[in-house]
């Protein structure tokens, strides 16, 4: 039973905020038809952020590792960094754990230290979040000023927590550097255990040397600020004035559905996502039902798998086209004795000119090749 008890949990929150969704969704078809409408050059171009977000997250998971074990090779940190992400769509949402204990026995590492690493990277996060929150507050939230009484109140709620969560993660991150590289009050302790809290702490010690720190924090800012970009491209590909600076409390926003122990997140992202546009960005959706529109936006990016009639556009297939039936440097060498063949089938029609020796020889193709069961002359 207590093992089940993080799955009952997880699936049951996924279950409360699924029907939050459903409920606050008037006209769920209109939904959909929003959903299926987005831009694919948008999309796209947000889901190859992902990428980019991945990678920039192994690197600076291999830069808290490294006064633990260097070099550790970046391939296998990229692989790790997404199998956390897939790991994570089955509850419990146990992918930081697993990849740490897979990436120590792989590298006869001790586990509690790329436990205490992958601790660390969400206090970052955390701590990054806020910063960018600040940023926001002092600079854009005069832009986008909250449109209902519900967003005030969630703006109040959000700074709150940064105004008190804030310093106090970054106090207790301070606390576990400094504790990190003094290990003298461990000799108290019994063996395995001191053994233990000492390989912990080794996660942190990165923090307490300066080129790392500033790596760290580096890598910290690319890290969210490819995350608010994701979201702008997202929210551009059906709302084609979104401001960037509105990116910034989206991500902000839709961390605090992330957070929400669902698998993968999902389901918390939409919800607060649908909350932040139709409580901060009224102004940009539709008057009529801004609630079916905001649904149907936060679930964008399935709408590039869900869609199956979209197609490419006359340009691309030109493109691809060219690309596939361009003949190379061999082929535009016409041997001295070439046969022509023009052939015809249903309304296609087109020309291949071969060599005098036979298909196997080297030819310019034109049209493509011969359709099988065409009239040739």
């Amino acid at each position: 039973m207590r093992a089940l008890f993080p799955w009952i949990v997880s699936l049951s929150l996924t279950l409360l905020v699924g029907s939050l969704i459903y409920f606050s969704v008037p006209d769920w078809g209109q939904s959909w038809r929003v959903m299926l409408q987005g831009r694919p050059v948008f999309l796209l171009a947000g889901l190859g952020l992902t990428l980019l977000h991945m990678g920039l997250r192994a690197w600076r998971w291999g830069v808290l590792l490294s006064p633990v074990k260097r070099p550790l090779a970046y391939q296998g940190l990229f692989s790790l960094t997404v199998a956390k992400y897939v790991i994570n769509l089955i509850p419990p949402r146990a992918g930081e754990v697993v990849a740490s204990v897979v990436l120590a026995r792989k590298e006869k590492i001790p586990a509690a230290s790329v436990i205490a690493t992958s601790l660390l990277e969400r206090l970052l996060d955390l701590i990054t979040v806020a910063g960018i929150f600040a940023v926001y507050l002092a600079l854009f939230s005069g832009q986008h000023p909250p449109n209902s009484e519900r967003g005030q109140e969630f703006m109040l709620a959000i700074q709150r927590f940064s105004l008190i969560g804030g310093p106090i993660l970054a106090l207790a991150l301070l606390a576990m550097v400094y504790l990190a590289g003094r290990w003298d009050w461990t000799g108290t302790i019994p063996g395995r255990l001191s053994r233990i809290i000492v390989s912990f702490g080794d996660g942190f010690r990165a923090l307490g040397k300066g080129g790392e720190r500033v790596k760290v924090t580096a890598l910290s800012l690319a890290i969210w600020i490819t995350i608010s970009l994701q979201l702008w491209f997202l929210a551009r590909a059906y709302l084609s004035d979104f401001p960037l600076t509105g990116a910034l409390l989206l991500t902000v926003i839709t961390v605090v559905g992330v957070a929400i122990p669902t698998p993968g997140g999902v389901g918390g992202f939409q919800f607060f996502m649908q909350l932040a546009l139709t409580h901060f960005f009224a102004p940009f959706l539709s008057t009529q039902d801004p609630n079916s529109q905001a649904a149907g936006i936060s679930n964008g990016y399935l709408s590039e798998i869900m869609n199956g009639k979209r197609t490419p556009s006359g340009r691309v297939l030109k493109k691809l086209h060219e690309v596939l039936f361009q003949p190379t440097a061999a082929e535009l060498v016409v041997p001295a004795e070439v046969r022509v063949m023009a052939w015809k089938k249903g309304g296609r029609n087109g020309m291949v000119i071969r060599g005098a020796d036979g298909p196997s020889s080297d030819s310019i193709r034109v049209g493509g090749r011969v359709p099988w069961g065409a009239e040739v002359e």
